[in-house]
């Protein structure tokens, strides 16, 4: 009999909203009410030293549909960089033995250079959430900005683009802000 490919379990405080300090309620996308959705749904926090500079929640099927939306080249490029920079099996199999509840082991090291968590000024965690409980398997996951900008740097100018259009139309930039810093670009 073959293990399942995720554990569920409590989700922690640490992938509740910063700005509510409650449980992700809708789709940054479509508004669906989070906790009706069938597949789940995933959660996004980018992070600067202590500060929280962007956090959401996406609904699975607008999850598929924002990745279906960049072109195939660029999916199979993103795919095949965590696959060969992130060893998932490897992190799989260190992991997955581990009792679940604390997803520490999961997010304390970028997935694909290694990185520890609390050396790196910026950085992003994701996690998947399944019937309320967080999901352990392939997420949680931390990943460091320079990895993520070389991922960004995998795309091509179209995927890029139909990105950067979602998040103008889910979270536009305050005007003080849009000249001050850069968008946040995290492609999972």
């Amino acid at each position: 009999m073959s293990e399942p490919c995720h554990r569920l379990h409590t989700l922690p405080v640490r992938f509740y909203s910063d700005e509510t300090g409650a449980r992700f309620q809708k789709c940054v996308d479509c508004g669906q009410a989070l906790e009706f959705c069938e597949d789940g749904y995933y959660v996004q926090k980018a992070y600067a030293g202590e500060e929280t500079i962007m956090e959401m929640a996406i609904c699975g099927s607008c999850h598929q549909n924002l990745q279906s939306s960049y072109s195939k080249e660029s999916r199979d490029r993103i795919w095949n960089f965590y696959i060969d920079q992130g060893n998932i099996a490897g992190r799989l199999k260190k992991f997955y033995p581990l009792p679940v509840g604390n997803p520490d082991f999961w997010i304390n090291a970028c997935l694909t250079c290694g990185a520890v968590r609390g050396s790196l000024r910026e950085y992003v965690l994701a996690a998947q959430v399944l019937e309320g409980d967080l999901v352990y398997g392939e997420l949680p996951l931390m990943i460091c900005f320079k990895c993520m900008d070389h991922i960004v740097g995998l795309l091509s100018e179209h995927s890029r683009d139909a990105y950067d259009r979602w998040m103008d139309r889910v979270l536009p930039q305050a005007p003080e802000t849009s000249d001050a810093k850069p968008r946040v670009r995290v492609f999972l």
